[in-house]
């Protein structure tokens, strides 16, 4: 492990990208599960707004961008569609031999590493 006097001060475009990073990955898997239940079950905005007692455009303003997003809004929109998080949390490795890449915007981030590649019209960013 390492002494607290290895570590660097992360800077703010650090910090700023792994929060928006966090934030795509949420939003990704509750729009896929969204359209998933939605194909499958018939599931419908207006659906989920009777859930949660909300009116459906501020449904559809959730569903159309991650923007505000807190924990509790990916709980509520979850638990409308009967679903919950299932987490993991992974050490964050910048120090490795290969530098990796990650795809930054989009539908959600995606790993590049070692050459293999998904092209989404995504913009990568280097970080490491």
């Amino acid at each position: 492990m390492a002494s607290t006097s290895d570590k660097r001060a992360l800077s703010q475009r650090e910090i700023f990208y792994f929060r928006q990073r966090l934030k795509n990955r949420l939003y990704q898997s509750v729009i896929a599960l969204f359209a998933n239940k939605a194909e499958k079950e018939g599931l419908t905005k207006r659906d989920l707004a009777v859930s949660l007692g909300k009116d459906p455009a501020q449904i559809t303003r959730l569903l159309s961008g991650p923007g505000n997003w807190t924990l509790d809004t990916v709980s509520d929109l979850l638990l409308a569609m009967d679903s919950e998080l299932e987490q993991r949390v992974e050490p964050l490795s910048l120090d490795s031999p290969s530098p990796k890449v990650f795809w930054a915007w989009g539908q959600s981030p995606q790993n590049i590493d070692n050459g293999n590649q998904t092209n989404r019209d995504w913009q990568l960013v280097k970080v490491g």
